[in-house]
């Protein structure tokens, strides 16, 4: 947990962000790495998702959003807000990386159940009863992860 700023760095902060003098960006790498990197970033959407493997996440989503057609009673009970499209978007690049790591051009559905956690922890708002049950947002994603 990061400590809130003291009065002359928040003074900084301002400065600097807020102020007329805008900073230059440096580059730090050269141009080969960005071209590989570039190339990389294209490869992993090649990763097919088939329809099936969308469907698994769009359940799992709409799971995670209280008022949904498909939300658990936990959701219903200790979120505030589930973790939208942004969300379902990280899953499914992080799913796309895993499966070319494992040498594979299709998302499987353990590669979904690995990238649930990590990309969606800090997406979901949980509300006060969860604070007062100590339900936290792993619990949640894992109730969702372990469903069939």
């Amino acid at each position: 947990l990061l400590s809130p700023p003291q009065s002359e760095d928040l003074k900084e902060i301002l400065t600097r962000t807020t102020g007329v003098k805008v900073p230059e960006a440096q580059a730090q790498l050269t141009g080969d790495i960005v071209g590989i990197i570039e190339a990389m970033k294209r490869l992993v959407r090649q990763v097919v998702v088939a329809d099936p493997m969308q469907d698994v996440l769009v359940r799992m989503m709409v799971a995670l959003t209280p008022g949904s057609e498909f939300s658990t009673p936990n959701a219903q009970r200790y979120v505030r807000f589930g973790p939208g499209p942004r969300g379902a978007q990280a899953v499914i690049m992080l799913s796309k990386v895993k499966a070319l790591r494992e040498g594979r051009i299709n998302v499987s559905f353990e590669d979904l159940r690995a990238s649930l956690v990590p990309c969606l922890r800090h997406r979901l708002l949980l509300n006060f009863q969860a604070e007062a049950d100590e339900v936290t947002a792993d619990d949640l994603l894992e109730e969702v992860r372990s469903a069939r």
